[in-house]
């Protein structure tokens, strides 16, 4: 649908704009306002505050410096944005492929190393008896949320439909081809989570990864996955600032917003005021909020029982501060 939408439409914003032009403009702004203030200025925030904890956590100094460290991170990302859409689709790149690179030691040590008891754990029978089906089908629909979850993201890659070349036929195989790449990784990851842990195992850890590269590589992977999640969440800061921000170009360009939103920069042809407004606005959550609270309102924003602007989902589980690996 998503591939389909970009080829029929592509304009800047992605959804607002075809909310906006399938529903009414009152309906793009309010996706648009709550995309700014809630959830992708709470998604930055948090995720800042997540890189400033594990970056601090992996150089071995105190957290009391993660809020100034997650500031500075959103200004520099903010900052290579508005240099160019280029800069930014750069750096994107190199830190997925360090994030694919990552994922694949943890594949091949899985797949390689994991021990056969271990393995042979993964495929055992469980014990007692299963429960009703009626139970089990809402257990199995519950499991399907955090799986869809990790699916996500890959509409963002409409919101940069106009500065996009030749959109009509690039963006339907970049949807295709991203959400096959997502689905093989993901579902091999969780292949070495069984083989690594087992049933038991990985239904007791709330952090599979750090616990299957501590069963495959030995207590001093922690760093190492510390790492990952630095740059995980390094990727995510950057895509934040690269395309959901011309959301609130296309808002003031459409004039819902300040005229100065739908400015472009003169030299680097950004909307530096629509990236500069988004980190400031995120920069001053991180500086008033904690972590919890911040994602209980990018969460109540983003998924409502039934109705999911972003990802297209059915419902979300209920909030209070998710997992962290």
């Amino acid at each position: 649908m998503y591939g389909e939408l970009a080829a029929a439409l592509p304009q800047a914003g992605g959804e607002y704009a075809y909310l906006r032009e399938a529903y009414h403009p009152v309906v793009g702004f309010l996706f648009g306002w709550a995309s700014l203030f809630l959830i992708q200025g709470g998604g930055i925030a948090a995720v800042a505050i997540i890189f400033a904890q594990y970056a601090l956590r992996l150089t071995g100094r105190d957290e009391s410096a993660a809020t100034l460290l997650a500031i500075a991170a959103i200004v520099l990302f903010a900052a290579v944005n508005i240099l160019g859409v280029k800069p930014g689709s750069r750096l994107l790149n190199v830190l997925v492929v360090a994030k694919i690179g990552i994922l694949a030691v943890l594949i091949a040590g899985g797949l390689l190393v994991a021990p056969p008891a271990a393995a042979a754990g993964a495929i055992s029978a469980p014990s007692g008896p299963l429960p009703p089906p009626s139970i089990g089908l809402l257990a199995f629909g519950g499991a399907l949320v955090p799986i869809l979850f990790s699916y996500g993201g890959w509409q963002s890659a409409n919101l940069v439909a106009e500065e996009t070349k030749e959109p009509r036929t690039t963006l339907p195989r970049a949807l295709l081809l991203g959400t096959v790449i997502v689905v093989v990784v993901y579902l091999a990851v969780n292949v070495v989570y069984l083989r690594a842990l087992g049933h038991a195992g990985l239904a007791a850890t709330h952090t599979p990864a750090a616990e299957a590269m501590r069963r495959l590589f030995g207590s001093g992977a922690d760093r190492f996955v510390a790492a990952a999640i630095a740059i995980s969440t390094l990727g995510f800061l950057d895509l934040s600032f690269l395309a959901p921000t011309r959301i609130s170009y296309a808002m003031a360009r459409d004039g819902l917003l300040p005229g100065v939103f739908a400015k472009l920069h003169p030299r680097y042809q950004t909307p530096a005021a629509a990236i500069a407004a988004q980190g400031v606005w995120s920069a001053i959550l991180v500086a008033i909020g904690n972590y919890g609270g911040i994602v209980d309102s990018v969460v109540f924003a983003d998924c409502r029982p039934g109705v999911s602007g972003r990802r297209g989902i059915p419902s979300c589980p209920p909030s209070s501060s998710p997992r962290r690996s």
